[in-house]
């Protein structure tokens, strides 16, 4: 996703602007672990608030957005959240027209009951 958020902006931020978290296996790890290093750095900079610009797929932003609102109140942080406006691109390159279009489906279902069980899960804020 970093190499596509770069693709987002006319130049690079400076060092330290951004944050990449590469441990998470699933959208709520990554708000978690991404969240402890935007508290590392807010300790660091003697800082209280910040701005969050998540980047991913336009599928995954709905979900993304609200995990990521709920894992920031959850931590007791004062956090803006701007999800990046991500174009659709749909899938190209599985062979044939159909199943390109078959897995762009399969991925609009599979975010519905992502978002289903986050919910139920409670981690939707």
């Amino acid at each position: 996703m970093m190499v596509y958020a770069l693709t987002l902006v006319p130049e690079a931020p400076p060092d330290g602007r951004w944050l990449l978290e590469e441990h998470s296996t699933s959208t709520r790890t990554n708000a978690v672990y991404s969240l402890q290093l935007i508290q590392q750095q807010q300790q660091q900079l003697s800082r209280h608030n910040s701005s969050i610009v998540l980047v991913t797929n336009p599928f995954h932003q709905l979900r993304s957005y609200f995990t990521f609102r709920k894992a920031a109140r959850e931590a007791g942080m004062d956090v803006q959240l701007y999800v990046a406006d991500a174009p659709f691109a749909g899938h190209h390159g599985y062979g044939n027209l159909v199943l390109d279009g078959f897995t762009d489906q399969w991925d609009f279902w599979r975010e519905l009951a992502a978002i289903a069980w986050y919910g139920v899960r409670g981690y939707l804020g």
